[in-house]
């Protein structure tokens, strides 16, 4: 029975597609690290100008930065009530 395709050479394609694989996997690894830290940082920003708001005598500003901070940290991952 004859082979279409040799042995040696189907490994070459798998190592080739599982480094593929791996590099992609490590790439979108990275990019929601980025997104996570990003969106972190947002709600962080937020709740500190929220702050200031507060402090200076804003309430409709103080509760817009409320909310931005409430949904970034939703973004990054945060879920209240379940830690």
């Amino acid at each position: 029975m004859a082979r279409s395709v040799r042995p040696r050479r189907l490994f070459a394609l798998r190592s080739k597609l599982a480094r593929r694989l791996t590099f992609g996997a490590a790439a979108g690894l990275g990019l929601l690290c980025v997104l996570t830290l990003a969106s972190a940082t947002l709600t962080l920003h937020a709740l500190g100008s929220s702050w200031a708001a507060i402090n200076a005598g804003l309430p409709i500003f103080a509760g817009m930065w409320s909310l931005l901070a409430v949904l970034a940290g939703l973004a990054s991952g945060g879920s209240p009530g379940y830690c």
